[in-house]
């Protein structure tokens, strides 16, 4: 701490960003600063601060920072380095890799899909939707309404004849030339105005092409235009009206004490599209203002001009909100004054996030915090959509704190187990053996941190070597989660305690019915053997941790058992070797979709005979 308020009296009185470091050199906060010297010194103004605040801050060894030209460069830096980072106790809400969008892809016949990940495809992204379900139905109306693909380019290449989609009215069969490019673009558009909340302008768009084609006798498009009319009116009368001139976001937060909440409702057109909740439970440094301050530029940065708000109301009045609006509102941006970088990493990440400017375009958007009126009625149902999803996870967390609890009581922990680590090893007959890990924290599972491994060294069937292998993988680093969980018996226990000795460690055996509820279990925390009660809460959860790993583990497996299966198989036949079959996946995209190809549609690889193709055909099909 003497060290660390020595660095308190060199810093500067400019705007910056600054990296809060533990005793290993992991960067655990990341903030950003108007006067870097004030800011900074009042985490250490013990009479300001909570008990719990100063607890972490007691664990910060060194601060390094980042002095920037202005506020506007220290707000981009720091969201980015948040993002990037994803320090330990800055709160960082799951956004594209846990909520689905859709995609109208950027090619000569766009196609309509659900993604997930890192926007990697081209094309125009909308959402993020709260479910799966929800960007489904989206897609679902959207095909029955303007029948737009969703098929995969190696399919929409090689077809013949359509596929069900055209048969079912949900595509105009473009890969067959059943409608003109023009005419396939203007579905395209229509499909734009309706994601992007323009329902005005789609409604009028439909009812003039209809009225053209009557005029011009063409009754069977202006029919089928009709009947898109009826059918988005009935889908628009369903939604709730809002007496809102402009496009609007409506954002409340709600926090308590670890838990954080926020709901956004998304207002277009006067309707209430949609509604998102983001939750995130976490310790944090940062403040409510802070927290949904970072939210809102994380949210809407990468987002496009059309899919922007005119204005954002918050229950919250945030500092420096005009920098804000300009960082959402579209900027160059300027970092040649980003000077004090405090580590190579940082001049590197610096370099490559953002020498290449902000967001192309610009549309003035405005932040502000209602008093009354509509905006004022829709913050309050915000917020009140808020405290129900704050009530539900409090209750759900709740039952886990006990469960975990038990879980503590049970290995004689300290305290309650916040992050656990299972796994499991399966093989097929001794070959193409993998060892799964997954990860239970913040009450759920996390599935982006499933880890697969490949195991390279153990012998075939020789489980116990392949889940030392994947242990060794796995904590090379010394960073352990609060409890192991292995499954198996007092082999793999042994096997892992040998390992680590100081890690708690639980191994689940399945008992020798090999039913659910008959589990056994064995630990270095405890002697001997313990069985839970089948309707024990403790003994569900560890099941349903134990059970993802398994399916995880055999799902990878079989992935890998099939691919080197069907692999070897066709280098098999006469004319095939690694090249060959290098050239047919490259062109297909995976075995699947080679196996359901014709011969004629093989022979079109080059390389590739007719014969050849013929033989390929003859062996998928046995």
């Amino acid at each position: 701490m003497s060290d660390v308020l020595n660095i308190l009296k060199t810093l500067p009185n400019k705007p910056g960003v600054y990296q809060m470091l533990d005793n290993n050199g992991n960067i655990i906060y990341v903030g950003k600063a108007k006067n870097l010297k004030k800011r900074v010194s009042s985490y250490f103004r013990q009479n300001q601060i909570s008990a719990k605040t100063y607890a972490l801050v007691e664990k910060i060894a060194d601060i390094k920072i980042i002095v920037t030209s202005n506020e506007r460069e220290a707000l981009l830096l720091e969201n980015t380095l948040i993002k990037t980072l994803q320090p330990k106790y800055n709160i960082i809400f799951k956004d594209d890799k846990s909520y689905p969008y859709i995609v109208l892809t950027d090619e000569d016949y766009p196609r309509l899909l659900i993604y997930r990940g890192k926007k990697k495809l081209k094309g125009e992204y909308f959402g993020p939707y709260p479910s799966a379900h929800s960007a489904k139905e989206a897609v679902y109306f959207l095909q029955k309404l303007f029948r737009l693909r969703s098929c995969s380019n190696v399919s929409f290449k090689n077809r013949s004849r359509p596929c069900v989609y055209y048969q079912t009215k949900s595509c105009s069969a473009p890969c067959v030339k059943f409608i003109s490019k023009e005419n396939y673009a203007a579905d395209v558009q229509l499909a734009r105005d309706f994601l992007l909340g323009n329902n005005k302008v789609l409604l009028a768009s439909l009812k003039r092409e209809m009225t053209i084609a009557a005029k011009e006798q063409d009754y069977e498009k202006a029919a089928n235009l009709r009947d898109k009319i009826v059918y988005l009116t009935s889908v628009l009368e369903k939604q709730v009206v809002v007496g809102f001139k402009v496009d609007a976001d409506v954002i409340a937060l709600l926090r308590d004490s670890d838990l954080v909440v926020i709901e956004l409702l998304k207002i277009r057109s006067q309707n209430l599209l949609a509604s998102y909740s983001f939750h995130k439970q976490q310790q944090s440094l940062a403040s409510d203002e802070e927290i949904l301050t970072n939210f809102v530029a994380d949210y809407y940065r990468e987002k496009s001009v059309e899919d922007l708000p005119r204005i954002i109301y918050v229950n919250l009045k945030l500092n420096d909100v005009g920098y804000l609006e300009e960082f959402l509102s579209g900027f160059t941006v300027d970092v040649r004054a980003v000077s004090a970088v405090s580590s190579a990493s940082f001049s590197r990440f610096v370099s490559a996030k953002h020498s290449e400017g902000g967001r192309r375009g610009s549309k003035k958007i405005s932040i502000k915090v209602p008093q009354r009126g509509d905006a004022k009625k829709m913050l309050d149902l915000a917020h009140k959509n808020a405290e129900e999803k704050l009530i539900t996870l409090k209750g759900k967390s709740k039952n886990y704190q006990q469960v975990l609890g038990e879980l503590q009581k049970l290995l004689q922990l300290d305290a309650k187990p916040k992050y656990i680590e299972c796994f499991d090893v399966s093989h097929s007959y001794g070959e193409h053996t993998v060892a799964s890990c997954v990860v239970f924290k913040e009450n759920t599972m996390q599935g982006n941190e499933y880890r697969i491994f490949n195991i390279k060294i153990a012998k075939k069937s020789d489980d116990y070597a392949a889940l030392k292998e994947a242990l060794a993988r796995r904590y090379s680093n010394n960073i352990f989660p609060d409890v192991i969980i292995v499954d198996g018996g007092k082999g793999q226990l042994n096997i892992a305690n040998d390992l680590f000795e100081n890690i708690p460690i639980l191994a689940i055996a399945k008992g020798a019915e090999r039913k659910a509820g008959f589990e056994v279990l064995f630990s270095n925390r405890f002697s001997g053997a313990v069985k839970l009660n089948e309707d024990s809460d403790l003994l569900h959860l560890l099941q349903l941790i134990r059970d993802e790993a398994h399916r995880f583990a055999i799902t990878k497996q079989r992935n890998k058992r099939d691919k080197v299966f069907l692999r070897s198989k066709l280098e098999e036949i006469p004319g095939i070797g690694k090249k060959r079959y290098r050239l047919l996946l490259d062109h297909f995209g995976s075995v699947q979709k080679l196996s359901r190809a014709s011969a004629e549609e093989i022979a079109k690889v080059d390389g590739v005979s007719a014969a050849l193709a013929n033989k390929i055909v003859e062996f998928l099909r046995d």
